[in-house]
């Protein structure tokens, strides 16, 4: 078991590294979905957090300092958001390549189902819940999020991690 300490002067910051984004943001749309669906949703709470903290709120978000350093759709390298010639090209004939493919096929149909609940539709102003936008924050979760505590938390201390040495 490691314990790990980071020591930041922005306050911001520093609460993202001891609290998941879902913890500080319990709205009306994560109530009424958990009421109509009987549960709860750690990937979906906080997929939508992540989006209307960065689209909504924008710089007026508590959360802003760390969610300026996110790549946007477009700077992300990543197979979720490669073209499915492009998987194939950069993937090649490999066991990974079913599952990328999969992978890309899984986030769009759960978009599909999920953009038809008009609970997620009225919360969002027109045009932030958008597919764009739900496979960018499903990339962003998927590079920068981890469980623990039985629960799934943004770690921004993984872009460290995730970097490009040629920056």
């Amino acid at each position: 078991s490691f314990v790990f300490f980071f020591f930041f002067n922005d306050t911001a910051t520093t609460e993202i590294y001891t609290l998941s984004l879902h913890d500080a943001f319990r709205s009306k749309l994560l109530t009424d979905l958990e009421a109509k669906f009987g549960r709860r949703d750690d990937f979906h709470e906080l997929l939508f957090t992540l989006l209307y903290e960065a689209f909504v709120k924008g710089s007026d978000s508590f959360y802003w300092p760390y969610l300026r350093t996110i790549p946007s759709l477009n700077d992300l390298d990543v197979p979720l958001v490669w073209s499915e010639e492009t998987i194939k090209s950069r993937v090649g004939p490999s066991h990974l390549l079913a599952g990328q493919l999969e992978h890309k096929a899984q986030v769009l149909s759960f978009y599909k189902y999920i953009s038809q609940i008009d609970l997620i539709q009225d919360f969002f102003p027109n045009g932030i819940f958008s597919e764009e936008n739900y496979v960018w924050a499903t990339a962003i979760l998927d590079s920068r999020s981890i469980w623990w505590g039985g629960q799934r938390h943004i770690v921004p201390m993984l872009d460290f991690i995730n970097c490009n040495e040629r920056v």
